[in-house]
């Protein structure tokens, strides 16, 4: 009833649904995001964040809370925070390359370096056909005026040639298909070959796609760069 209320907009009957039920399932962790979510979109993120804290202590492999708990901290411009909950999604998710590389990117914002490169290393190591983490460390290496900075550049270009044949070989393999059946490549195929090409690059992962270009304020900073220990969190 709560949801079907939600929907229709009638937010405070929702609220006082949501309130009644949790009064006699107060451990559900399913209806304290829910709670958080209704109130989030009425505009209050500081009441909300109390409700996802529940949700996330009793249902903490929830992906959906621990999102808006690391949307809310990077939004609020504390990726310290933020770490704890990227860590926990990359656990719940361990196919799903950005979590790690968003636990990288919150060390960044911290002044983190060197706790920064050595995830971006260890991801690297699992995903070495990863073409952002390949950039991003090719980046914190010139930031850091590191000389791996050249083994990067060079695998990043092995990599993308690598991509390129492969898209290759399977465009001349749907070509191929194309001759056997004896008939001519229609548009709607060549959207679909198309379309083939701007996946390839993502296929390999399950993932939403990082800005690269947007970095301001990310890889660099005022001044010198401080070196932090490296402490496994």
């Amino acid at each position: 009833m709560a949801k079907i209320l939600q929907e229709t907009q009638d937010f405070d009957q929702a609220k006082s649904w949501y309130l009644q039920a949790l009064s006699s399932h107060r451990t559900d962790g399913h209806l304290h995001r829910r709670l958080g979510e209704l109130i989030d979109s009425q505009g209050d993120k500081s009441e909300a964040l109390q409700y996802y804290f529940d949700a996330y202590r009793h249902s903490p492999c929830d992906i959906q809370t621990l999102e808006w708990l690391v949307s809310y901290y990077i939004e609020k411009q504390y990726p310290e925070k933020a770490i704890e909950f990227c860590m926990q999604a990359a656990l719940v998710k361990p196919e799903e390359i950005k979590w790690n590389l968003m636990v990288a990117s919150c060390y960044r914002r911290t002044g983190n370096y060197a706790a920064a490169l050595d995830k971006y290393k260890w991801i690297h190591q699992r995903f070495p056909d990863d073409i952002d983490c390949i950039q991003f460390l090719i980046k914190i290496c010139i930031d850091l005026g590191l000389p791996d900075r050249e083994v990067y550049e060079n695998e990043l270009k092995k990599v993308t040639k690598m991509k390129e044949i492969e898209f290759q070989r399977k465009t001349s393999a749907n070509k191929s298909q194309h001759i056997v059946k004896g008939h001519k490549i229609s548009s709607a195929e060549r959207d679909v070959a198309v379309n083939t090409r701007n996946q390839i690059f993502d296929d390999h992962r399950k993932r939403t796609p990082i800005n690269l270009d947007n970095t301001e304020g990310v890889f660099s900073q005022q001044g010198p760069i401080t070196m932090h220990p490296y402490v496994d969190q």
